[in-house]
């Protein structure tokens, strides 16, 4: 296996999802009503047998593990939540400075002579149109995110040797320093948005969350039946909102998935401004 496509490997186990939004949702929107009244139908159960018996319905116990369950349900969801803005703020920086270094690279790019100044430019321009995020429809499997990340790694691969070779003439000191850092942070850049695309809780996390909810509902239900009460349409609101928080949450820890999805305007504004001032030059060349 060749050193490129080692990276692909590894690249699509740290940006991969472990399940895509629709299936959480379809498991959300069934798991967890499904929780209540489970619940309900154990704690009537219960409630008959200890009244068949002559037995005391305990209700302390049940307020008690109740109350932890919501607290805990509550703590972890605003944790996961605050987790997820902080990474969705994260995903928008690095973009914002890869398309900040990139549009450097290509205004440095003018400092070098023909034609490794046109050869240096264009890479970085059709390097800066891979490093578009494509919709998460297209990368359903691994096959679809290592060919995703093939094509912008082997162009990333020709930027440095590029910028060595242009460096082969005499080129100034004070010049060659500018060139070789303006793109030397455009290959940082691409290790930020790496690191930036995997949600560090969105495994463990998720599923905790999803968990105690399913928990906390089932508790729900079941102090619902011991007090022989009927499940009101209060407890179905209170299980729908708590649906629709953790859709969210699942929602925004996503770039190119769902209703919340990353906005790339700034990268796709710098590749604009970059074509037109290629395209600009090509046309006084000619």
């Amino acid at each position: 296996m060749n050193s490129d496509s080692y990276a692909d490997d590894v690249y699509v186990d740290t940006s991969l999802a472990f399940m895509d939004l629709e299936r959480y949702a379809i498991l959300i929107l069934v798991a967890l009503p499904l929780a209540v009244i489970i619940g309900f139908g154990f704690g009537t159960w219960r409630r008959n047998i200890m009244v068949r018996n002559g037995k005391d319905v305990d209700l302390f116990v049940g307020e008690t593990t109740l109350g932890a369950f919501l607290s805990l349900l509550g703590l972890l969801l605003a944790f996961t939540f605050g987790n997820a803005l902080t990474h969705s703020f994260e995903r928008k920086t690095a973009m914002a400075t890869e398309a900040a270094a990139l549009g450097t690279a290509f205004l440095y790019a003018d400092f070098l002579g023909d034609p490794q100044r046109n050869e240096l430019k264009k890479t970085l321009l059709d390097y800066s149109r891979t490093r578009i995020l494509p919709e998460a429809s297209s990368l359903r499997s691994d096959k679809d995110v290592s060919r995703y990340l093939a094509r912008t790694l082997e162009i990333q691969g020709q930027l440095w040797p590029i910028t060595q070779a242009a460096f082969e003439t005499p080129t100034p000191a004070p010049i060659v320093s500018l060139v070789s850092k303006s793109v030397t942070d455009v290959l940082d850049a691409h290790t930020f948005r790496m690191v930036s695309l995997p949600a560090p809780v969105s495994f463990f996390g998720n599923w905790m969350m999803i968990i105690a909810a399913g928990v906390a509902l089932f508790l729900l239900g079941n102090r619902a039946a011991l007090l022989g009460r009927q499940l009101s349409w209060r407890t179905f609101v209170f299980c729908v909102f708590l649906v629709t928080i953790i859709l969210v949450i699942l929602d925004t820890q996503r770039a190119t998935e769902g209703y919340i999805r990353q906005d790339q305007g700034v990268l796709v504004s710098a590749i604009i401004q970059m074509e037109q001032a290629f395209d600009t030059e090509s046309s006084s060349a000619d």
